[in-house]
């Protein structure tokens, strides 16, 4: 896959799958592991992916370590301003229907934060900054190449949760703070020699807002 396609394919199957098809079912399927986890191993090959995508090399005790303290504090700051800000967010009743008409109602709320936790940062992170960082390191701006990846990480959650909340200023905010997430973990990713920080501080961040969304719209 060429690098152009890396960087836009998946961006456009996500916002196809939950604003087109309106499916977060579709989405983890066809996104999270087809194009995050399968497409990286059948081109790296079972023998390189785990190199390929950053899971061994140098420093990974420390990457874990840095993963772990860095997710706790993202999944704290995330219920801490998601609850503080839930009438924000969380008010407009377009939201909860959203959700149900993209199959994330109270009803799925079980599987749904199963498979979030378990996939979601996990394979993000294993195709942005594990596979495509990896293909775009050979730049000689490194700064660049970790802006552009997570411009493109970012540019799917601007437009998807944009909808999803009604409101283009929203979609802004969200697009400003993942892009931010995303640089932050590229730099991790370069600093530690391995995918391990960004994936962990994911999967803590996801944590984090689930909570919020198990909290509004499922328990009780």
């Amino acid at each position: 896959m060429s690098r152009f396609l890396m960087l836009v394919v998946p961006p456009a199957t996500v916002v196809a799958t939950l604003l087109v098809l309106r499916s977060v079912w579709a989405t983890f399927l066809i996104y999270h592991l087809g194009l995050c986890i399968l497409l990286p191993a059948a081109v790296l090959g079972p023998r390189a992916y785990a190199r390929g995508v950053g899971l061994v090399g140098s420093r990974v005790r420390e990457g874990v370590r840095t993963g772990l303290v860095l997710g706790a504090v993202l999944a704290a700051g995330q219920i801490a301003v998601l609850a503080w800000g839930a009438d924000l967010f969380f008010a407009d009743e377009r939201v909860a229907a959203s959700l149900v008409a993209w199959g994330a109602g109270p009803e799925r709320a079980g599987p749904l934060l199963a498979i979030m936790l378990v996939l979601n940062g996990p394979a993000e992170e294993l195709y942005w900054r594990g596979w495509v960082h990896g293909r775009l390191s050979g730049s000689p701006d490194r700064r660049r190449t970790i802006a552009l990846t997570a411009l493109a990480y970012a540019s799917y959650h601007g437009a998807t949760l944009g909808a999803l909340f009604g409101s283009w200023l929203v979609a802004l905010l969200i697009l400003a703070a993942v892009w931010g997430a995303g640089c932050l973990w590229g730099w991790l990713r370069e600093r530690c020699g391995n995918v391990w920080p960004a994936l962990l501080s994911h999967a803590g961040a996801t944590l984090g807002y689930m909570f919020v969304y198990w909290d509004r719209f499922a328990a009780g």
